[in-house]
């Protein structure tokens, strides 16, 4: 996925990661919650998201993967604790993915599964109803696309669903595999497609990353 320097992705298989090799990247405490998942693909799934995470955190700290001073909000999010730096997880099946930026960022991976048309109405605002000519796709694979690119912004605002979908616009280019998302500001998407998943990342500078961060801002 093309995607700009300050932003890295990582994304892993349950097919060619171990469950004892993620589980080297969870903390005690995180032992103790992935045990509490009654299914056992919910606990590899978060082991590997752990395992993406504190392996991309741990390259931009300079530290042990073990070391990264990761914590969970209230609102369910994580935080890089004492840390510009955001990170965004995702899980889907046997695939999880993580991203780390110096900016709000959101990452969301989704099965590439039919879906009932009448998620449109849950998807997509008003304003939104020429997208489903624009975009080339079936409508199964345009509700599993714009349902990602919209939760990627759910995420990265750290809302999660206590904000309706519909309250985001997308304009979406398929060709290029890009997408811009309006808000309460304005988020850049990058996108990947296959008959396995669709994986989607959202970015937006803020006012800290414009500061401390950006390019020439020194």
């Amino acid at each position: 996925m093309r995607l700009p320097d300050h932003i890295s992705l990582l994304e892993l298989s349950a097919h060619s990661v171990s469950d004892e090799e993620a589980a080297g990247y969870l903390t005690p405490e995180e032992r103790t919650r992935r045990m509490s998942f009654r299914h056992e693909g919910r606990r590899r799934s978060f082991a590997l998201g752990r395992m993406a995470a504190r392996t991309l955190l741990a390259e931009r700290l300079g530290c042990p993967a073990l070391k990264v001073p990761l914590s969970v909000r209230e609102d369910g999010s994580l935080e890089v604790v004492d840390s510009p730096l955001r990170v965004s997880i995702s899980h889907s099946g046997a695939l999880a993915a993580a991203t780390v930026a110096p900016c709000a960022v959101g990452v969301d991976l989704e099965a590439m599964k039919r879906r009932p048309e009448s998620l449109f109405r849950f998807i997509l605002g008003p304003s939104e109803t020429s997208l489903r000519d624009a975009v080339e796709l079936p409508a199964w694979q345009q509700i599993v696309l714009f349902w990602s690119l919209k939760e990627s912004v759910l995420k990265g605002q750290r809302t999660g669903l206590r904000m309706s979908p519909k309250a985001l616009r997308l304009e979406v280019d398929l060709e290029d595999c890009a997408a811009v998302i309006h808000g309460d500001r304005q988020w850049t998407s990058r996108f990947e497609m296959d008959q396995e998943r669709v994986l989607v990342v959202s970015w937006s500078p803020d006012q800290a990353y414009q500061e401390c961060f950006a390019p020439n801002a020194h």
